[in-house]
């Protein structure tokens, strides 16, 4: 017995995106047929055992393809809200090597950058209070405690928040480092110049070199490592002006 659903998928912009989410759903087996209005965003599926939406989301984003599909508005009346999260596969934001996927996290092979977790969706998403994150419920409503709306959680930012305070953290480093090294430098610019009269300049020539050490080997050197990656494999881009 053949099914027909109708999904909204979300992303599409061309007839190139139309065929590429035609193809990936019609490689299912339980799919016979897939029509496409790319005007309307929608996506007739016809399959002999019903499939759920994550396994439908699951089989684009495994296709390389990051559309979301969902149900059409007019279904989905208890206005079911899905969070983004992470599905375990990475890839390059700048399509270096196409559709390729990774499965774990790390720098592209190809021009450096760092690889991005493609998205999955998960539905029934939790709400809480603004005042009392304590309190996590299944549905909307008022908060138990203070009576304030509930509100969706927001989807989990850890891994941006790692890596931003990773980069932070070698920021600061190399600030405390390059400092002095631009007073030193600058010395010469100060009338009279006290730094001299304190050591002989190529004494301060090797605290220089010292202070610069931690910054260019830990601080910066992955600017290093992505610049001599994109000249190995010729794919010159901002690192390889950084490094």
């Amino acid at each position: 017995m053949k099914h027909s659903h109708t999904y909204k998928v979300s992303g599409m912009s061309c007839t190139g995106c139309q065929t590429s989410v035609e193809g990936a759903l019609n490689n299912l087996n339980e799919v016979t047929k897939v029509t496409i209005d790319l005007e309307k965003e929608e996506a007739i599926v016809e399959m002999t055992d019903h499939l759920s939406i994550d396994k439908l989301q699951e089989t684009l984003l495994k296709a390389g393809l990051h559309y979301t599909i969902t149900l059409p508005e007019a279904k989905n009346q208890q206005n079911v809200v899905e969070e983004i999260a992470g599905n375990g596969f990475f890839y390059c934001p700048m399509q270096c090597e196409g559709d390729k996927t990774y499965n774990e996290a790390g720098n592209c092979p190809i021009c450096g950058m760092d690889l991005i977790e493609q998205p999955q969706q998960e539905i029934s998403p939790k709400y809480t209070c603004p005042m009392h994150p304590e309190v996590v419920k299944d549905e909307m409503g008022s908060c138990p405690i203070c009576g304030m709306d509930l509100v969706p959680i927001e989807p989990n930012d850890s891994e941006e928040d790692a890596t931003y305070n990773k980069l932070l953290k070698k920021m600061k480093i190399a600030s405390i480092f390059t400092f002095p090294i631009f007073l030193i430098a600058m010395g010469e610019m100060i009338p009279g110049n006290p730094f001299i009269h304190i050591m002989p300049q190529n004494i301060w020539n090797w605290i220089q070199f010292t202070l610069a050490l931690p910054v260019v080997f830990y601080a910066t050197w992955m600017f290093f490592e992505k610049s001599y990656k994109s000249i190995i494999t010729w794919n010159l881009n901002m690192f390889t002006l950084i490094g």
